[in-house]
């Protein structure tokens, strides 16, 4: 067996546990919540920094923060996550879905600049696999049409952008920390606020709508309900967990850099001869190592060797059913022409990325995706690869 994605807890995990333990207090917005604000806004070179229960209820949040009313437009990839149109449908948003670039696999000036109407009001890039291009020419865009930029950054965690973080760009980002994410703390995630003018209402609303934080900072002689909030932290053990992780940041990304690259030389015969092509990391991106994408040539290839490689006990599995094709998400489609969304979604295969895996691992992967195309090739039932693979 194979996992898809396993998390590997080393001894400082268990002493940040042992500590938020023994600290007597597990609530959110603790010490160790505040320590791990603080790294992030340190890393990032952010503001505000605040911990939540995951990355859609950072996007929530921001929704909330900026004011989103009924009717309000929101542009965003269909190729996300649900969670990117819920956490802005439930304050009365409607998305509208853009296509995406085949280079980045996200949304972009060029894709988005038609859609926009006198009901915008918030564009949402998504950095898939932790990438992105062109943002500052984005935000610029959305400065000049007066729209919010909402960073879905769930899987861009420590990522870049010709040397700047993602999460900086717009008014408000959203890390997820999701247990099948680079960084983890099980269930997590951070709103990050750039504009400071939200500072002070970011706070009073993660604060459940009181000014506890100026409280606690002697600014008041008491804490009252000021403003609308809601109840957002993880909670300190979770906390502690992520400041482990954090703390590691350089062992776990060049472990499963180390993991991208062992992919990479091992399909390279499949992919010289045609079998499937690997998603590449554009040039001026420096990226998280979140997963390993292979795109195949056809639908029908991907769901075959899918279904050939569980039964093997190797959980390689797809990714999003593209918003505007699911069951509720078509109310919102106005029929959207979205034909880089739809081709990509189609062909895309995730391959295991474990803390777990093993060279053996990838070798029998890979060994067995051989076996799949050399068969196939045997069978002509897929015809697309230009030479037998050895």
């Amino acid at each position: 067996m194979v996992p898809f994605n396993r998390v590997a807890m080393t001894d400082r995990e268990y002493r940040a546990i042992r500590e938020a333990m023994a600290s007597g207090r597990l609530s959110g917005g603790g010490d160790l919540t505040k320590r791990a604000e603080q790294m992030i806004e340190l890393l990032l070179g952010a503001p505000k920094v605040i911990l939540t229960s995951s990355g859609t209820r950072a996007l929530e949040m921001s929704a909330s923060l900026i004011g989103l009313a009924p009717g309000d437009e929101v542009i965003m990839p269909s190729f996300t996550f649900v969670g990117t149109a819920t956490a802005f449908l439930l304050h009365g948003g409607t998305p509208v879905y853009a296509d995406i670039s085949a280079e980045t696999l996200n949304i972009e000036v060029d894709t988005i600049a038609s859609l926009v109407s006198d009901r915008t009001k918030v564009v949402v890039p998504v950095h898939y696999n932790g990438v992105a291009r062109h943002l500052n020419e984005l935000r610029s865009f959305c400065d000049r049409r007066g729209l919010y930029m909402v960073e879905d950054a769930a899987h861009g965690f420590l990522a870049e952008e010709s040397g700047r973080p993602l999460g900086t760009f717009g008014h408000f980002a959203a890390f997820s920390f999701h247990d099948t994410k680079t960084f983890t703390c099980g269930e997590g995630g951070a709103l990050v606020v750039n504009d400071t003018a939200f500072i002070g209402p970011a706070e009073v609303f993660s604060d459940k709508g009181t000014n506890r934080t100026a409280f606690r900072r002697g600014e008041r002689a008491f804490y009252s309900w000021v403003g609308p909030g809601s109840s957002i932290s993880p909670g300190e053990i979770p906390a502690a967990i992520l400041m482990a992780q954090i703390e590691r940041r350089d062992e776990i990304i060049g472990r499963r850099r180390k993991l991208f690259q062992r992919y990479l030389e091992l399909l390279d015969s499949l992919v010289r001869h045609g079998a499937f092509t690997i998603f590449q990391i554009p040039s001026g991106c420096m990226v998280n190592y979140g997963m390993c994408i292979i795109m195949v040539n056809t639908p029908t290839e991907r769901s075959a060797i899918l279904e050939y490689l569980n039964e093997l006990g190797i959980e390689a599995t797809f990714h999003y059913v593209p918003l505007h094709q699911s069951e509720f998400g078509r109310r919102f489609a106005k029929g959207a022409r979205l034909p880089v969304t739809e081709d990509v979604a189609a062909r895309i295969i995730r391959l295991p990325m474990s803390d777990f895996m093993t060279e053996a691992d990838q070798e029998q992967i890979a060994e067995h995706i051989g076996s799949f195309y050399r068969a196939a090739r045997r069978r002509t039932s897929i015809g697309n690869m230009r030479a037998p693979v050895r």
